[in-house]
């Protein structure tokens, strides 16, 4: 995972974890998870305006991105 995804240990520590969850739920390789992921959380980081929820958020708009 990219280290651009959050400077903070614990952040990093659960998007790489919500991550290897969605592989193992789509039995997809990381890598094909990843970019999307990270492609999510970009757009909607920049939209937010709580923080706090953002990788609940990210996570749901990835799970349908990957079951299309």
């Amino acid at each position: 995972m990219d280290a651009s995804i959050s400077n903070d240990e614990m952040e990093q520590h659960m998007h790489h974890q919500i991550i290897e969850d969605l592989s193992g739920y789509f039995n997809l390789p990381v890598d094909q998870v990843v970019p999307v992921y990270e492609q999510e959380l970009a757009f909607l980081g920049s939209v937010a305006r709580v923080r706090n929820y953002l990788p609940i958020l990210v996570r749901r708009r990835v799970k349908v991105l990957l079951s299309r």
